[in-house]
C-alpha cells in the first residue's frame, strides 16, 4: 500500500508566525508546503511570487508543493528557484507543449503533473495525454 503524503497548504499562514509554522511542520514531518502561484488571468486572483518560494525553501528542506494556475507556466516557473525534490503541478490547457512542461521540470529533479478538478468536466483526455510521464496528479475537489 502506498504511503499517504501530507502536503500542508501556507496559503492563509500569518506571515508574524511563520517560525512557529515551519517548527510545527518540522516536527511533524509534514511531506511538503503547498501553495499556489495565480497570475491574475487564468485566474483572478494573484498569489505568491518568488520572494515568498525564496523565504520558505530559506527556512526549512522541507519540499514545495506548487500549483501553478497560470498562463504560459513554462515561463512563469522559471523565475522560482524551485529545488530537486519540488513538485509541480499546472493545468494543462495553459500551455502551448504540456508533454514538453512536463518533460523539461523532471529533468530539473523536480515531481511534475497536472491538474485535476473533480467538480466540474474538464477538456476530454487531459489527464490522459502523458500518463506515463507524470510523478504526481492534483485533485482538488471542490464543493
Amino acid at each position: 500500500m502506498k504511503k499517504i503524503k501530507f502536503y500542508a497548504s501556507i496559503w492563509a499562514l500569518d506571515p508574524r508566525e511563520i517560525m512557529d509554522y515551519v517548527r510545527a511542520f518540522e516536527e511533524t514531518k509534514t511531506d511538503g508546503l503547498h501553495f499556489d502561484i495565480m497570475d491574475g488571468h487564468y485566474v483572478p486572483n494573484l498569489a505568491m511570487g518568488t520572494d515568498e518560494a525564496k523565504l520558505w525553501h530559506s527556512l526549512t528542506d522541507i519540499p514545495l508543493d506548487v500549483h501553478c494556475m497560470a498562463y504560459n507556466p513554462e515561463r512563469i516557473l522559471e523565475y522560482y528557484e524551485l529545488r530537486e525534490g519540488d513538485r509541480v503541478s499546472f493545468h494543462p490547457e495553459t500551455c502551448a507543449q504540456p508533454y514538453r512542461l512536463l518533460q523539461n521540470l523532471k529533468k530539473k529533479g523536480l515531481k511534475a503533473g497536472t491538474y485535476k478538478l473533480v467538480v466540474r468536466v474538464k477538456a476530454a483526455g487531459t489527464t490522459q495525454y502523458a500518463a506515463g510521464k507524470k510523478d504526481i496528479v492534483l485533485t482538488i475537489r471542490i464543493k
